[in-house]
């Protein structure tokens, strides 16, 4: 299973110095909400509305820009070599063929014309 875990910091609507930590871990294909905590009071069962609101930017991220994997998620496709077409079998049945040398020298004679005494 998959899980995409977000961490923020989310500032307090009643003050500006105070700041809530925020921890959300989403299923990766359906998106349910597997965990969320907070550190407000108010965070019981996990509904407070500093994890709505995280809630709310991530879908509203996921709308403008799409559902990218991020390359660094992904496998490597960069130092892959090519693909090579092979079809792999016992040697029994496999059937070799010799290359044949070319016939310039099969047929070279050393000796100049004039001087064969044929």
């Amino acid at each position: 299973m998959f899980k995409a875990t977000t961490k923020c910091t989310v500032q307090a609507s009643y003050s500006v110095q105070v700041n809530y930590n925020v921890s959300i871990t989403l299923h990766g294909n359906s998106g349910k909400v597997l965990d969320a905590t907070c550190d407000c009071k108010a965070s019981a069962m996990g509904r407070c509305n500093h994890i709505a609101v995280v809630l709310f930017a991530v879908d509203d991220i996921i709308l403008k820009h799409g559902h990218h994997i991020a390359p660094t998620s992904t496998l490597c496709s960069w130092n892959k070599g090519r693909k090579n077409k092979r079809d792999p079998q016992p040697c029994h049945t496999a059937t070799y063929s010799k290359k044949m040398k070319p016939d310039r020298i099969i047929h070279f004679d050393p000796m100049p014309d004039q001087h064969d005494d044929s």
